[in-house]
Order: structure tokens, then sequence, then C-alpha cells
């Protein structure tokens, strides 16, 4: 079973801070940020939100899903590590969330226990769309 952790929230909000160059002591407000209690708070929704990054044309609303290790066999384990089931629910709830705030959608996915290839990123067609369009706009101006 698949489930939302900790850890990974906290490994996208530092991810996040070094990419856009944050402070940590920063305002929450301010900054890019793990959400406290995700999903609990009625002005809050997703796990991880971006703030003040310049070069992106929106904020960005994450919702981490990591993979639960419950069974004690390595056999297993190793079987399980191999695969995620991505639920549309997650990415239409993610979606809904972000666009009512006007806000970019993703969802993080991690494989625990892997070294490479570990977090990977989905995300709606049309929200990348904007973020390459920025991406282009920042190039061709540089």
């Amino acid at each position: 079973m698949s489930k939302k952790g900790y850890g990974l929230e906290h490994e996208i909000e530092v991810w996040l801070l070094k990419l856009a160059e944050q402070d940590v002591n920063t305002s929450p407000l301010e900054r890019s940020f793990r959400v406290p209690n995700s999903g609990a708070m009625i002005c809050l929704k997703g796990d991880v939100r971006t703030n003040n990054i310049s070069w992106l044309p929106k904020g960005i609303t994450f919702e981490c899903k990591s993979r639960q290790n419950d069974s004690k066999s390595k056999e297993r384990e190793k079987k399980k590590l191999k695969s995620l089931r991505l639920e549309k629910e997650w990415l239409d709830k993610n979606r809904k969330e972000a666009d009512a705030e006007g806000r970019l959608s993703a969802v993080c996915i991690n494989f625990k226990g892997t070294k490479e290839n570990r977090i990977h990123v989905v995300m709606p067609l049309e929200h990348f769309e904007e973020i390459l369009k920025m991406v282009k706009k920042v190039s061709s101006n540089g």
C-alpha cells in the first residue's frame, strides 16, 4: 500500500529551497515549504508548496506519496520496490486544489530503498508546458 510520508515531503522541501536559493530561516509564507499537518488545513492544500520563485510562472502544489514497506520478507520487499500504484484520484484531487488557487499541480512518488531514479514527479501536461514556456522565455532573455 502506498501512503504519504514526512521523509519525502521534507526531502522535496529541501530540494526546492536549494533550487530556488531560498533560506530555510525565512518565513514559510515567503519561501517554499512543507505544509504542517498537510491535508488537515483548509487554507493550505498539498504536502509541499512553492512560494516566491521568480522564474516559475505560478506556484506549485505538491502531493507526496511514498512506498510503505510493511513486509518482513526481503524477497517480497525487492518485488514491492519495483512498482507503485499511481491513483488517478491523487492526481485529480491535487489538480482541483491547485487550480482553485491558480497554482500548478504535481504529485511526487518515491521508491524507498532504491539508490537511483527513486523520486519521480507527475503533473498535467498543460502545467508542464507552462513551466517549459517560462524556461524558454528566461533562456531567450539571458
